[in-house]
């Protein structure tokens, strides 16, 4: 077993508006305190792109493809979907990551683009995909390789 050290930046600085927002690594607290609206924002996605899925297949069946153009807007009607429908958890999510946004700034000044940047920058500065690959791969030893 090989020991890996992967190092992920302590914050990041993103301009929003008229100004600059300070991504800044969370502690176990904060972790807690999100993860109802982050699994909720996951499951969010995870079904949208199950629908997105059963459509691809529908279209193949039918042997119909879709432009890029076609599909550069079914990505965004995704992207659309997923913050219509959970845009509660959206801006708890980004109040509390980033503390020194208020909830009435982001719900008042922040678009869809920088929230996309804010949430990519979140996950970049926590490594949240390198913290999910090392969880599943936790289990695995808690439960043993079935």
């Amino acid at each position: 077993m090989h020991n890996e050290s992967i190092s992920f930046p302590y914050e990041k600085h993103v301009r929003i508006n008229d100004i600059n927002v300070t991504v800044k690594k969370m502690g176990l607290i904060k972790y807690a305190q999100i993860v109802k609206e982050l699994n909720t924002l996951i499951s969010a996605v995870i079904r949208l792109l199950r629908i997105d899925l059963e459509l691809q297949e529908a279209e193949v069946i039918e042997e119909k493809e879709l432009t890029s153009q076609e599909k550069a807007a079914r990505q965004s009607q995704i992207i659309c979907d997923i913050v219509s429908d959970n845009v509660e958890q959206i801006i708890t999510f980004l109040t509390i990551a980033i503390p020194e946004l208020d909830r009435q700034y982001i719900e008042n000044n922040v678009g869809i683009d920088d929230t996309l940047r804010l949430i990519e920058a979140i996950i970049e500065v926590n490594g949240l995909n390198k913290a999910l690959s090392d969880a599943k791969k936790f289990i695995s030893l808690l439960i043993g390789d079935q």
